[in-house]
């Protein structure tokens, strides 16, 4: 089993370590990650080992840019497909072109999944980015949200 999730945001919006730890810390499921590994700013790939509750997990997260062939191999896809720029299609569009870096979490089994949830909602939420999950085809935007 594998689950991912996205989020998308800024690069320049993701928070300092200490804030992500506090945040992450005060979060539901609370997960504690140590801040030496909480420099998303500087997070190219790798697994990160978290404890959440009593048990100790942890995902892989990748990130990367949102480049110009990214976007524009996107729209290719969708005109390629046959289908129209509307709907998820668009708002996927609004996200790429408003956003310019992306974190992939994936965890490979149900305490990793559930870190990863947590970790990327609060990653999200702090970065008034995009939370996208693959598996059920669903992106939400937490910081709209109410606590």
């Amino acid at each position: 089993m594998s689950y991912d999730l996205i989020v998308y945001t800024q690069r320049e919006r993701l928070p300092d370590p200490h804030r992500f730890v506090i945040a992450l810390a005060a979060a539901t499921p609370a997960v504690v990650l140590d801040e030496e590994r909480a420099d998303l700013r500087r997070a190219r790939a790798g697994f990160v080992r978290v404890r959440l509750g009593d048990g100790e997990t942890g995902f892989e997260l990748y990130t990367a840019a949102i480049t110009q062939q990214a976007i524009d191999d996107f729209r290719d896809d969708v005109r390629g497909s046959g289908q129209e720029m509307s709907g998820g299609n668009a708002r996927h569009l609004a996200i790429l072109t408003s956003c310019d870096t992306t974190l992939t979490l994936v965890a490979k089994d149900e305490l990793g999944a559930t870190a990863a949830r947590a970790v990327a909602r609060v990653l999200a939420r702090l970065t008034e980015g995009h939370l996208t999950d693959p598996q059920t085809g669903v992106t939400t935007r937490p910081s709209d949200e109410t606590p």
